[in-house]
């Protein structure tokens, strides 16, 4: 499973390679922003199975890197999960509506993110 994994903290982007780092099953591509994230996005839309999002990020925020992908009809399937420093009402409802697979609130252990991204394993393979 191929995870572009999209968060400015640079703490954070070496937590999930450590988590990651003896994963054959799994190869983590970091983008450092929203800009960062759609243009390995828009290079080969295919390549990535999941997307992770940060939704506080500079340059292209997580909304509107998400928005963006459920536009482009090669993207619109990619599951996504978003990162957050808090889960608010308005937060969620709008996640919801742009077809978010998982939210995650920050910060998250390594079995909370584990978690989600295997439960979205299962369903790919499943379908």
């Amino acid at each position: 499973m191929r995870i572009l994994f999209a968060e400015d903290d640079a703490d954070a982007c070496k937590a999930v390679l450590r988590i990651f780092e003896n994963a054959r099953d799994r190869q983590i591509v970091i983008a450092n922003n929203g800009a960062e994230a759609w243009w390995h996005l828009s290079r080969d839309p295919e390549s990535f199975d999941l997307l992770v999002i940060d939704l506080n990020m500079p340059v292209v925020g997580g909304f509107d890197l998400l928005q963006r992908v459920r536009i482009e009809r090669e993207m619109q399937s990619l599951p996504v999960i978003l990162m957050s420093g808090g889960s608010d009402r308005e937060t969620l409802l709008r996640a919801a509506s742009l077809r978010v697979n998982g939210f995650l609130v920050k910060p998250f252990d390594r079995a909370a993110l584990t978690q989600k991204i295997d439960e979205i394993e299962a369903r790919r393979l499943v379908a």
